[in-house]
C-alpha cells in the first residue's frame, strides 16, 4: 500500500526542483486545455448558427450587401448625371446666348456694310450724275467759247473791237479751268490762241492772267500763246516803274514762258527778254549777267540769230509795232538804245542782220507801216479800231501754220 505523500514529507534537494516543474507544467497544461475548450466551444456555435441560418441566408446578405452597394453607386451616379446635366443645360443656356450675342453682331454688321454699300453706291451714282452734268455743263461752255471766239474773229475783221464778246469769252474760258475732258479737244487750244492773241494785242491784262491762270497746260504746250505771253510779260516788266525785285508774279509768269519758248525751239525770244530784264534790273548798265547772256546770242544758230536780232529791232521803236506809242513802247525802245550802246558788237550784229535778204523785205515792210503811222499822227488822225491782219509779224521765220502775232 502506498503512501500518499502529505506535507509531512519534505522535498528536498532534487526532487523539490522536479516537483516544481511538474507542478508548473501541469497547471499551464490545464490553461491551454481550457483556452482550446473555449475556442471549440464558440467554433460550435458558429457552426451551430450557420446551419440555423442555413446557406441560403448567408447568400441572401451578401445579395442585400450588393444591392445597398449598387443601390448607393446608382444614387451617386444619378446625382452625378444630374449635376452633369444641370452644367450641360447652363452651358447649352450660354452657349444659346452667345449664339444670340453672334447672330446680332453678325446682324448688325451685315445692316451697317449693305448701308455701307447703299450709301458709297448711292455717292457713286451721285458723283457720277454730278460728272456727267458736269461734263454737260463744259460742253455747253465749250460750244459757247467756240461761237465766241468766231464772232470775235467776225468783228475784227470788220474793224469792230468785240468788247462785249471778250468779257464773255474770258468767263467761259475761266469756266474750264478744271475741264480737262474740254482742254483734250481739237479745236480747244486753237480757240484759246486767238483769244490769247487779241488780249495781248488789246493789253488787257487782268483777263489775260484770267486766261492764263484756268488754261495754263494748254498756253505752255502752244508755240503762238507761249511766244505771245513771253512778249506780254517781258513787256510789263520793262515799262513798269518798279524794280524787277517787286514784280514776283509777272517775272514768274516769263520765266514760264520763257522756258516753254525754249523747249518749243524758239531760244532767242527767251534770251532776248531774259537781257532785257537782267539789263533792267541793272539799272540800264552791264553786269556779269548781260556780259553771258550777250555770249548766249552768237552761240545761236543762223536763223535763231536772224529772229533774235529781228525781234530787238521791232522793240527799238514804238512806231514798229504799235498802231499808238505808249509808255510800254517807249520804255522799251529806250532799253534797246542803251543797251545797243553798251554793247556796240550787237548793235553791230543786228544791223548786219537786218540789211541781209532774209530780212530785208520784213524790214522794210516795217519802215513803210512805221511811216505810214507817224503821218497819222502829224495828222492827228489815229485809228482806235482793231488791227487787220496784216499787221508785222513779230517772227522773221517762214510760218508754219498760223503766225505769231503781236500787235497793238
Amino acid at each position: 500500500m502506498d503512501v500518499e505523500p502529505t506535507t509531512k514529507h519534505t522535498l528536498q534537494g532534487r526532487e523539490l526542483i522536479e516537483y516544481l516543474i511538474e507542478k508548473t507544467a501541469n497547471s499551464t497544461n490545464a490553461v491551454l486545455i481550457e483556452r482550446e475548450d473555449r475556442r471549440n466551444r464558440r467554433s460550435t456555435i458558429l457552426f451551430s448558427i450557420i446551419t440555423f441560418i442555413g446557406i441560403s441566408g448567408l447568400v441572401g446578405a451578401a445579395r442585400l450587401f450588393i444591392d445597398h452597394a449598387v443601390q448607393q453607386r446608382t444614387s451617386e451616379f444619378q446625382n452625378e448625371m444630374v449635376r452633369n446635366s444641370e452644367q450641360l443645360e447652363r452651358r447649352i443656356a450660354s452657349m444659346h446666348l452667345e449664339s444670340q450675342a453672334l447672330q446680332k453682331l453678325l446682324t448688325d454688321q451685315i445692316e451697317a456694310l449693305t448701308k455701307g454699300i447703299e450709301r458709297q453706291v448711292k455717292q457713286q451714282v451721285a458723283e457720277e450724275a454730278s460728272r456727267g452734268l458736269l461734263t454737260l455743263k463744259h460742253r455747253e461752255q465749250y460750244h459757247a467759247l467756240k461761237q465766241f471766239v468766231e464772232e470775235i474773229e467776225q468783228q475784227v475783221a470788220e474793224n469792230e473791237f468785240p468788247e462785249n464778246l471778250l468779257t464773255a469769252a474770258v468767263d467761259t474760258a475761266n469756266q474750264l479751268a478744271d475741264a480737262d475732258e474740254i482742254s483734250s479737244e481739237p479745236l480747244f487750244q486753237p480757240m484759246i490762241e486767238k483769244l490769247v492773241d487779241l488780249l495781248v494785242r488789246s493789253d488787257r491784262v487782268k483777263d489775260i492772267n484770267r486766261v492764263e491762270q484756268a488754261t495754263r497746260t494748254t498756253c505752255v504746250r502752244s508755240k503762238r500763246i507761249a511766244l505771245d505771253l513771253t512778249d506780254h510779260y517781258g513787256q510789263l516788266i520793262i515799262s513798269s516803274p518798279y524794280p524787277v525785285e517787286q514784280l514776283n508774279a509777272e517775272f514768274e509768269a516769263l520765266t514760264r514762258y520763257a522756258r516753254a519758248s525754249r523747249e518749243l525751239k524758239y531760244p532767242e525770244k527767251s534770251i532776248m527778254w531774259e537781257l532785257f530784264v537782267e539789263y533792267k534790273r541793272n539799272r540800264y548798265s552791264k553786269s556779269p549777267t548781260t556780259d553771258e547772256i550777250v555770249e548766249m546770242v552768237y552761240s545761236l544758230n543762223a536763223a535763231d540769230l536772224r529772229n533774235f536780232c529781228y525781234h530787238v529791232f521791232l522793240n527799238s521803236h514804238p512806231l514798229h509795232w504799235m498802231n499808238t506809242p505808249d509808255h510800254e513802247g517807249q520804255m522799251l525802245a529806250k532799253l534797246v538804245a542803251n543797251l545797243l550802246g553798251d554793247y556796240p558788237e550787237l548793235r553791230s550784229t543786228v544791223e548786219a542782220q537786218i540789211a541781209t535778204p532774209e530780212l530785208r523785205a520784213i524790214v522794210e515792210e516795217v519802215v513803210t507801216t512805221k511811216q505810214e503811222r507817224q503821218k497819222r499822227l502829224a495828222e492827228n488822225q489815229p485809228k482806235t479800231e482793231t488791227p487787220e491782219a496784216t499787221e508785222i509779224p513779230n517772227t522773221a521765220r517762214e510760218p508754219d501754220g498760223d503766225e505769231n502775232e503781236l500787235r497793238r
